[in-house]
């Protein structure tokens, strides 16, 4: 396997000499900057600042400004320590003077013999901090400050990197350290990176971004630095791309010569496929499915996402998938993340697949011991199940299969790599189709999965109607009682969903469990109400859901549980608490379990007077917008996605998607030069 090894550091013996090798760490500082996972050199090098600080230039106290940081010197004339009324805390506060003005330094955690020793009445100082007006006088609280000795002249110290925090580790101190690190090693620092890459990105080289970030020159860009956007963090941006372009693209070579047996199915049996189903395909289900058939039949293996919004019809692909797998004699495998997803396939599988001669099993953590012996397991080994769903319970070494031709992954950004492979290994060479509904822009998904081919459904199936999304304050709650009672009198199904399982002392949110004690307080009897939430034992989980989704309750209370796979048809209503909470994304999932099976749907978005203009406006954005793509774009902007990117992988970390999205020409040039080396390694050239 081609390897692009980014951090050259840990190639080289100099660069792993541990932390304790520079003066002034002992054990006990090393354990502190081990928990923030600084090991050795190498790791301190590439410890980077979290923001920067403008301390280039002094300013004269009348000149500054309300809100924003700035750096002062001047006297200390007078400072005491007082107690505050009503209280038992502390503050110490000094006065400072230069020729323009005073301005008041305040302090209410801080060591107390220290500030006593800096500000002496008559001692000179300079002092960093945001400036705020309080009674009428300006003042900076918990400012930094240094002492200026006797006969010395206070220099500024230019732009100033802040790190993240460390336990009893100072700033001054890790810039220090870092310094010397520098001292030890930083001529050594080479590039691995193409150099004209580089130069056509008019990026720097390793060791100057290095350089620039941990003691950057007085005249670069604060703001730029800050934002993120200046050329030695784009450098190091372009690395860690560079890294996981290189790994995904060689994947996909590697893949794309790996041989299959092909799963070849006529025309005709793709229109026996849709003549035996009881609703019409919609152009884009018709689409992917087609480029499956060809994927399967192609003699190598397939390796597809079908990425759609939530109530695309992604399951049908799976289920055609499925069929023509079936077709040519092998068995398929659907691994989906939770038992009631699980569940809900397995009935949907036995359901339409009777009459296309699909025998689907379930295989879940519920199995119990006299179970495993035999039944599905044992229909597995021998082949009289052609298709097996299940959790990750699919990987254990107990279920073997007869002979596994393809593996479908639904929700695949709630599985590790190393559970999808476990998977692919128990067949030789499997086709791989893998299912999201987590919705991602275009371009972003096409480089997520540039190991992918990609299949995207966007059109909804005919009955699908679109959800109304209402905002109600919570002083309007006689109108929410209402509109429940009215769902549930009319035959409709009611979910509400709650930020937190419990009430926390500090938070100010609403909980699922006193909302269920408060909801049975109302409506019960006559209306029956559930209550689920993750912490609850997995059958207890399992046994409301099916309840619900059997329309044994009227109304489910409960957390974020619900927001993948929960099909109920009832469901007409749902009522989200403090909306501002969620992501957007997981807002429109959440969304997305109410109006289906042809009924209207209504989202209703319960908020605060407390919320703020910024959260009320983006709320207002997702109210008037049903398109999930869309959404997915202004979540990324907004907050990332995160842990959503499904992209950890062994030896790698998380990468947030708004890296990718606001460096997509870092994206595209790191696919082109990757593609460019893989193409001459397979000339051998």
């Amino acid at each position: 396997m081609i390897r692009f090894p980014y951090n050259p550091l840990k190639e080289n013996e100099r660069f792993n000499l541990p932390l304790t090798s520079l003066k002034g760490i002992g054990p006990k500082k090393a354990e502190e900057f081990f928990k923030r996972g600084v090991h050795s050199i190498a790791d301190l090098l590439f410890f980077f600042p979290i923001r920067y600080q403008d301390k280039r230039n002094f300013t004269p106290i009348c000149s500054s400004k309300e809100g924003r940081a700035v750096l002062v010197k001047g006297k200390i004339v007078k400072a005491e320590e007082k107690h505050l009324p009503r209280s038992r805390r502390r503050m110490f506060r000094a006065l400072l003077l230069d020729s323009s003005g005073s301005l008041e330094l305040a302090w209410f955690n801080y060591r107390r013999a220290y500030l006593f020793g800096v500000c002496r009445p008559g001692s000179t100082v300079v002092a960093y901090g945001k400036v705020r007006a309080r009674g009428g006088r300006l003042q900076m609280a918990h400012p930094e400050i240094t002492a200026v000795e006797k006969g010395d002249s206070p220099r500024p110290e230019g732009v100033v990197p802040v790190y993240p925090f460390v336990e009893a580790v100072g700033q001054g101190t890790i810039r220090s350290l870092i310094k010397e690190a520098w001292e030890k090693v930083g001529d050594d620092i080479e590039e691995i990176l193409p150099l004209d890459v580089l130069g056509q990105l008019e990026l720097p080289i390793l060791k100057d971004a290095l350089s620039a970030l941990h003691f950057p020159p007085s005249h670069f860009d604060l703001e730029e630095l800050n934002s993120g956007r200046a050329p030695c963090q784009r450098r190091l941006t372009f690395g860690l791309i560079f890294e996981l372009m290189a790994s995904v693209l060689t994947n996909k070579a590697e893949r794309e010569n790996l041989p299959a047996a092909p799963l070849r199915i006529p025309r005709r049996g793709i229109e026996e496929f849709e003549v035996a189903l009881p609703f019409e395909l919609t152009g884009d289900q018709r689409r992917a499915i087609l480029q499956i058939a060809k994927d399967m039949g192609s003699g190598k293996v397939m390796n597809r996402l079908v990425q759609g919004d939530v109530g695309c019809g992604k399951t049908v692909v799976a289920l055609a998938s499925a069929y023509i797998c079936a077709v040519n004699g092998g068995q398929a495998a659907l691994m989906a993340p939770t038992q009631v997803l699980s569940k809900q396939h397995y009935r949907y599988f036995l359901e339409m697949g009777a009459a296309l001669g699909l025998k689907p099993v379930l295989i879940t953590g519920e199995d119990t011991g006299r179970r495993r012996g035999g039944g599905p397991e044992e229909m597995v080994r021998s082949g009289k199940a052609n298709v097996v769903i299940g959790t990750h319970a699919l990987i254990q070494d107990r279920v073997k299969f007869h002979d596994l031709r393809l593996v479908i992954i639904d929700e695949q950004q709630r599985f590790g790599v190393r559970q999808r492979r476990a998977l692919e290994k128990k067949g030789q060479n499997p086709h791989v189709l893998v299912m999201t509904a987590t919705p991602i822009p275009r371009t972003l998904a096409m480089t997520i999965y540039a190991d992918m081919d990609m299949s995207m459904i966007k059109t909804m199936p005919a009955n699908r109607k679109k959800v109304r999304t209402i905002i109600v304050h919570e002083r309007e709650k006689r109108v929410i009682y209402e509109m429940v009672k009215a769902t549930m009198e009319r035959g409709g199904q009611v979910i509400v969903v709650c930020p937190v399982i419990q009430e926390h002392e500090g938070l100010e949110l609403k909980d699922a469990a006193n909302m269920y004690e408060a909801l049975i307080r109302i409506y019960s009897p006559p209306y029956r109400i559930g209550f689920v939430h993750g912490g609850l034992p997995d059958k207890e989980k399992n046994r409301v859901m099916d309840g619900f989704r059997q329309g044994g309750m009227d109304l489910l209370v409960a957390t974020t549980v619900v927001e993948v796979g929960v099909h109920a048809p009832g469901a007409s209503l749902i009522v989200i608490e403090h909306p501002e909470r969620f992501g957007l994304a997981q807002l429109h999932q959440l969304r997305g379990r109410v109006g289906r099976a042809g009924r209207e749907g209504t989202c209703v978005l319960v908020v605060r007077d407390s919320i703020g203009e910024a959260a009320m406006e983006r709320l207002r954005n997702f109210s008037k917008c049903q398109d999930g793509f869309q959404i997915a774009e202004q979540d990324l902007k907004l907050r990332g996605l995160g842990e959503l990117t499904g992209l950890k992988q062994a030896g790698r970390g998380e990468m947030d998607l708004r890296v990718l999205m606001e460096n997509m020409d870092l994206v595209e040039a790191a696919k082109e030069e990757i593609q460019k080396i893989l193409r001459s390694y397979s000339k051998g050239v």
